[in-house]
């Protein structure tokens, strides 16, 4: 275990020497925590999911007071000054989170009977199979979830075109649009999925069809972007995993996990799934 950022920062130095590397800076020293070190931090544990929410001052302090022992080499204060900056991005970062995730709440608690909130998200099942998961929230935290899942290859992709197809598949089928007043869309800010010129002027399109229907897109901020969608991949992966402990064959096709997942005992009847494989190019 390590007390201190010291510590930590003295075992990295040891290790440049074991492994002579010569480049010493706050990447390495980054990549170096993250990828040995992170399963042993004590009081810096998870510190490092997100490389600008570094937990805090104090850590940055003590790496700051070991550096300034030798103030005169310039490999230190290159360093200093990363961190410093480091700092400031953390503070304005965390402030942003802090406003997206009150903004949420506050529109989750203000939801109102012809509102909705649909949260996105894309997640691959043993890199064969991927799922566009689409979670609708209503008045009083009535859940519907949607999956879209297809065999991953070269022509299929998890890209906007998968979302945009995705979307009006729901709307033609479900009508999912009709008598609301307000739709806002949550997803992380993935510019091959949701954060680009085609999603959004998919939306735009939408709009000129839906004029009484206030539209708003949400992006998550970078590493912070954990929402519903999340733990229902979750749930998804631990069926997946269950079944092939049991029949010791692993799940790669699309239409066999389809199958088991419609025949899994669900508590409550609030899931619907999709095959996915021809006309996304049209969108």
């Amino acid at each position: 275990m390590y007390g201190n950022f010291s510590d930590l920062y003295a075992d990295y130095l040891t290790y440049c020497e074991e492994k002579n590397i010569i480049k010493r800076n706050l990447k390495t020293f980054m990549k170096h925590v993250k990828k040995y070190k992170i399963k042993k931090l004590s009081i810096f544990e998870c510190s490092f999911l997100c490389p600008i929410c570094l937990k805090g001052s104090v850590a940055v302090h003590e790496l700051r007071k070991l550096l300034n022992n030798n103030e005169n080499n310039i490999e230190n204060k290159k360093l200093i000054e990363k961190f410093t900056k480091l700092e400031n991005e953390k503070a304005i970062h965390l402030e942003l989170v802090k406003i997206q995730k009150n903004c949420l709440n506050h529109q989750q608690l203000k939801l109102k009977e012809k509102e909705m909130i649909i949260y996105m998200d894309f997640t691959t099942y043993n890199f064969a199979i991927i799922d566009f998961i689409l979670i609708i929230e209503k008045k009083g935290k009535k859940y519907e979830m949607f999956h879209f899942l297809c065999q991953k290859d070269e022509e299929v992709k998890s890209d906007n075109s998968y979302v945009r197809y995705c979307i009006n598949l729901l709307r033609e089928k479900y009508n999912i649009f009709n008598e609301n007043e307000m739709i806002n869309f949550w997803s992380d800010g993935c510019k091959g999925q949701f954060k680009n010129r085609f999603t959004l002027y998919y939306f735009s399109i939408l709009k000129e069809k839906f004029p009484n229907i206030t539209f708003i897109s949400n992006f998550f901020g970078s590493n912070h972007g954990h929402n519903n969608c999340d733990s229902e991949a979750a749930v998804i992966k631990k069926i997946i995993r269950k079944n092939e402990k049991i029949n010791c064959e692993k799940i790669i096709k699309a239409k066999q996990l389809i199958e088991i997942l419609k025949n899994y005992n669900w508590k409550k009847k609030n899931r619907n799934f999709f095959i996915v494989d021809i006309g996304i190019e049209k969108y």
